[in-house]
């Protein structure tokens, strides 16, 4: 369109229409606006548009006078929404994201708003006239045998039923003979708007009329006078029983009572009352509410404080500052765990005027939600990753909790990452934005050395509580070698290679803070290779004293590497600062990165010996374990197995909290924001997960999991102690965490990531490509990386090489990596490829996926 657009509704003829979900290519479609539909046809309604043969719901993004150059421009078929459900800001921060995501505008919509708000059509067969015609072939016989057995079906359905590609061809030529008939019908969206009756009494009747009721239709009388005594004289309809229904709808016939419809959102939290009440502020947390309250318009505060030094009560008491002037406000905490022990804290504060949205909600739930926050009866809203599009108005603050964690990166679909756009949409509102977290990324921390945000400190916890003491347990004296793991390509070890430990020995003594210790002894090995005797004593010792142990093994993430359990050393690539991963397919150790290969039995690159090893254990194990040898301890695990049903982070939570679990094991999920009084031990049971994962970042990662689960213990009157176990005991990141001394880790840190131009010195854009056979991905990566050389000097060309998971889904994978100092030249290069791309025939079976900024190199 090449004419001014607007967004304004009455007398515009054209409608720029972003569907939902996206088309693949495609971005905006052009359509007319009927005369009877312009007065409701408005910017960020939904809108039923057709495309093909099918319709399809959309949501109208511009308006226009000017006809496009094309001809039979089709209508709108249906306008779904009476009032817009994307608001203004919300449009100027998807087209931002489009532009820096190198992506659509329509994919970007489709990725902000609620799921399950598409209305489609289906092509729905049944038989026809004709079934004396005789069938051509067999699948023609199929598809109506089918229809007689099933009735009608759609032709999706019967495609999958048959098992054949051929169906839409057969029946068409069915169709053409009248043998079946096919029929466009539309499907409502799963999300949906519920309705409720009321009952209101209309006028009261005199003495006379109410003693005939009493006699005639004393159910009437009764219902009659519950509406008397009734708040505003009205009764809901889910409030009476069947009976009392129908003598209300009665009593409406009569003109004695008005029934209305009205709209009910779903209830999405519990209540948990309201405690107005702030607490008292240490003078830390005083001077950083202080200072973010006297700042005006846009300006980032990274608030880096310890575990327990009160960041979440500083996030509280600035919202309510800023509620006080009547803007709103938004928290984003990075997983939906959690979410609810924040909206719990919210919601005492702020009251009934607070929503919640994340993907854990149900479509009706999040529709609701979204509805409540776009009508402005909900001004704070508390939220996972995608809650950054939520459709409030006259935003004043940002709260992004946890900053630092990679789960606020998108890793399907719009691969967008909701800390960096909550900073973009408070600039776009002028509004503050506080970064929290006890171990800020490197690249937010050097954009404060930068002085682009201003540094808060927290360095000491609340009410004078000392930060849990660290030792370090050496898994290289824990047993002989072979013992272990298995090496690359061997089976799991026996369950019944090494001897019990009973969990009440005891001869170990205290170790000083942060102090290595390793004289675990050969001989003393447990069943499974993560339970030292160092550790079991000290959970023996704990649930002793009726206290909570919190164990930790990392296991998120596919990528395998090999470590030798002889020197603790990875075997990692020569060129790129990475683990190799472990492709036991193809028996290799590759980096992702340059595709660097090596054999995955060669030995030790650091010590020489036949040492490489991988860890396979996992949680569940590690559970089951802990269960045999503490038979009387209440034992939890905190997973994606166990937290796969709707409701079930909040369930062992809550256990937890309340002490009904003696010990927790868990995957990231326990690490962070989680202040449970009761834990006084955590034990890491392999810090090595993190460190050898293949990505730059693995040193920081580390250094982040384990200062964040160490803040788990000692939250209250006691005090905490943590065990860290690995194979690398004097790795910078591990001694630094148990130091809690972020100051020492992050300019170290720092000056390797400048030294190999990594971010934040450097930005990168990851292009992956996926396609179920296996050459043509290869020869596709292949080509797309060579037409990437020389179009900017600027931009470095890295690759292909196979993704750390090279299949996955049954797919493929390869990935070319893109590096530059230069943000502008960087996104250039990568849109002039993704546009040759599209020419390609290799795009029609292979898919090409665009990270930028990518947080996971898996």
């Amino acid at each position: 369109m090449s004419q001014p657009l607007a967004c304004d509704a009455g007398a515009r003829a054209f409608a720029a229409v972003a569907l939902v979900p996206a088309i693949p290519g495609k971005d905006l479609l052009t359509y007319r606006v009927s005369e009877a539909d312009r007065h409701r046809v408005r910017c960020g309604v939904r809108v039923v548009v057709p495309i093909g043969r099918r319709r399809e719901t959309g949501i109208v993004v511009e308006l226009t006078d000017a006809a496009p150059d094309v001809a039979n421009i089709r209508p709108i078929v249906r306008v779904i929404d009476d009032e817009a459900i994307v608001t203004p800001d919300l449009f100027a921060l998807c087209r931002w994201a489009a532009d820096y995501y190198c992506s659509s505008l329509a994919d970007v919509l489709a990725a902000a708003l609620p799921g399950g708000l598409r209305a489609r059509s289906a092509r729905i067969v049944r038989l026809g006239e004709h079934l004396d015609e005789p069938p051509s072939g067999a699948l023609e016989a199929a598809i109506v045998a089918h229809l007689r057995r099933t009735g009608p079906s759609s032709v999706e359905q019967l495609a999958r039923a048959l098992h054949d590609r051929r169906v839409p061809r057969a029946l068409r030529a069915l169709a053409a003979r009248d043998v079946v008939a096919i029929e466009e019908q539309m499907r409502r969206p799963a999300a949906t708007t519920r309705f409720e009756t009321a009952f209101m009494l209309a006028s009261e009747l005199e003495p006379d009329a109410l003693a005939l009721l009493a006699r005639r239709a004393p159910r009437q009388r009764a219902v009659y006078d519950r509406l008397i005594g009734a708040v505003d004289r009205t009764l809901e309809a889910r409030a009476l029983d069947a009976q009392e229904r129908a003598a209300a709808t009665a009593l409406v016939s009569r003109g004695v009572v008005h029934a209305a419809r009205h709209e009910r959102y779903r209830d999405t939290t519990p209540d948990v009352g309201r405690d107005a009440s702030p607490l008292t502020l240490t003078p830390d947390q005083q001077i950083a509410v202080e200072t973010i309250a006297g700042s005006s318009g846009f300006q980032v505060f990274l608030l880096h404080g310890v575990t327990g030094s009160g960041k979440t009560e500083v996030y509280l008491q600035a919202a309510a500052q800023t509620r006080a002037r009547g803007r709103s406000v938004l928290f984003l905490v990075p997983e939906i765990a959690l979410t609810h022990q924040l909206l719990d804290r919210v919601q005492r504060r702020f009251g009934g005027g607070v929503a919640v949205l994340h993907s854990g909600l149900g479509p009706g739930e999040r529709w609701d939600e979204w509805r409540r926050v776009v009508r402005g009866e909900a001004r704070v809203v508390v939220g996972a990753r995608s809650a950054v599009f939520a459709p409030l108005a006259d935003l004043g603050l940002v709260v992004v909790d946890e900053e630092h964690d990679p789960a606020y990166k998108q890793d399907e679909g719009l691969r967008y990452n909701g800390r960096d756009l909550a900073i973009v949409r408070a600039k776009l509102a002028g509004a503050a934005v506080i970064v929290g977290s006890a171990t800020p990324s490197v690249e937010t921390y050097q954009q404060a050395r930068d002085g682009k945000f201003r540094l808060l400190s927290l360095p000491a916890r609340v009410e004078g509580r000392p930060l849990p003491d660290v030792e370090i347990l050496d898994l290289r004296r824990a047993g002989g070698e072979g013992k272990r793991a298995p090496s690359a390509g061997a089976s799991r070890r026996s369950s019944a290679t090494a001897p019990r430990v009973s969990p009440s020995r005891r001869g170990s003594r205290q170790i000083s803070s942060s102090r290595v210790d390793s004289r675990l002894a050969i001989d003393e090995a447990p069943l499974s290779m993560l339970l030292s005797p160092r550790l079991l004593d000290a959970i023996t010792e704990t649930l002793a004293r009726h206290e909570q142990v919190l164990l930790f093994l990392n296991r998120r993430g596919f990528g395998r590497a090999l470590q030798c359990i002889a020197c603790g050393e990875p075997a990692g690539c020569p060129s790129c600062s990475v683990s190799l991963t472990w492709h036991e397919r193809r028996a290799v150790l590759l980096c992702h990165h340059c595709g660097f290969v090596r054999p995955a039995r060669a030995t030790c690159a650091s010590c020489g010996r036949d040492a490489l090893r991988a860890t396979l254990e996992g949680t569940e194990r590690i559970e089951s374990e802990i269960a045999t040898r503490f038979p009387d301890a209440h034992v939890g695990r905190l997973d994606r197995d166990t937290t796969g049903s709707k409701g079930a982070h909040r369930r062992i939570l809550a256990a937890w909290a309340a002490g009904d679990l003696d010990v927790l094991i868990g995957t990231q999920m326990v690490t962070k924001g989680h202040d449970v009084p009761g834990v006084t031990l955590v034990g890491v049971l392999l810090a090595d997960v993190a460190l050898n994962m293949p990505d730059f970042r693995a040193g920081e990662r580390a250094f982040q999991l384990l200062t964040q689960v160490a803040g788990r213990a000692g939250r209250g009157d006691r005090r905490g102690r943590v065990l860290i176990q690995t194979f690398r005991p004097a790795h910078h990141s591990l001694v630094a965490a148990a130091a809690h001394d972020y100051a020492s880790f992050a300019p170290n840190e720092l000056a390797h990531r400048k030294e190999v131009a990594y971010p934040p010195f450097a930005r990168l854009v990851v292009l992956r490509l996926e396609g179920v056979a296996a050459d043509v991905t290869e020869r596709a990566a292949t080509d797309l990386a060579r037409a990437g050389h020389g179009l900017d000097a600027r931009v470095a060309v890295r690759g292909p090489a196979p993704a750390p998971l090279e299949r996955l889904r049954n797919r493929y994978r390869w990935q070319i990596l893109l590096a530059s100092t230069s943000v502008g030249a960087l996104h250039d290069v990568t849109r002039r490829l993704v546009t040759s791309w599209r020419a390609l025939r290799a795009a029609r079976t292979v898919r090409l996926v665009v990270d930028v900024d990518p947080v996971s190199m898996l």
